[in-house]
Order: C-alpha cells, then sequence, then structure tokens
C-alpha cells in the first residue's frame, strides 16, 4: 500500500493506494481539486485521507474507485465513494462530493436548532 501524507493549510492530507501506483500527476490532480473544493473549509477541517483503487484489476470498465475521508476539528466524520473508468475522474467527483456534504455539515451545525414548540405552531398556521 503506497500512502503520501501532505499538508494543506491547516488540514492535513493522506492519499492512498492499496493496489494503483499514484503517480504524481494523481497526486498533483488530487492536491488540485481538495485545494478548489474544501480549501475554502479547511479551518474547520482537521484531516482528509484519499483512497483511490482498481476494484476490477486489468479488466477494464467502471473500476477505479475514490474513497474521500474528512473528519472534521469537532470530530464530524464524512465518507464519500464513487466509482469511474479512470481515477483522475473518480477523484474529481469524490472530492466534489465530499466538498458538497461538507458544506452541509457545516452549515447545520452553524444554524440554530428549531425548538419542537415553534415547529409545532409553524405548522398550524
Amino acid at each position: 500500500m503506497l500512502s503520501r501524507r501532505l499538508t494543506l493549510p491547516n488540514m492535513k492530507l493522506d492519499i492512498r493506494s492499496p493496489n494503483l501506483m499514484v503517480n504524481d500527476e494523481l497526486r498533483d490532480h488530487t492536491k488540485r481539486n481538495l485545494h478548489f473544493s474544501l480549501g475554502r473549509l479547511a479551518p474547520q477541517i482537521e484531516r482528509v485521507v484519499v483512497t483511490v483503487a482498481d476494484i476490477n484489476g486489468p479488466k477494464g470498465g467502471l473500476d477505479k474507485r475514490c474513497g474521500v475521508r474528512v473528519v472534521g476539528r469537532d470530530g464530524w466524520l464524512v465518507t464519500v465513494t464513487h466509482t469511474e473508468r479512470s481515477s483522475e475522474s473518480a477523484v474529481s467527483h469524490a472530492v466534489a462530493r465530499a466538498a458538497r456534504a461538507v458544506a452541509r455539515r457545516i452549515e447545520r451545525r452553524r444554524r440554530p436548532a428549531r425548538s419542537v414548540l415553534s415547529r409545532n405552531l409553524s405548522l398550524r398556521g
């Protein structure tokens, strides 16, 4: 298993590949996507683990799977996977989905919870 730990501003990045060689192009592509998609959320993120695997071996087809695990500074966790024909495409889609999920998670934590009484009153009116 290959693993490379990189540091982005305020968060740790770990790129893993149990059965696929992660070349410099894929590593740079992954870093660019993470910077673009998660950069503004970096202060709330502690660690990002990206795992790229070839699930079918040499058979071909939809066989590159990318998993993105994001751990927040407050202990929350977001996990996303995506499967595509190419590693780059799987990374791009998985990172974009993870960024949307992280943004939703952070927004939910910021928004004050509505009380049961206010929900009941809004349903009556």
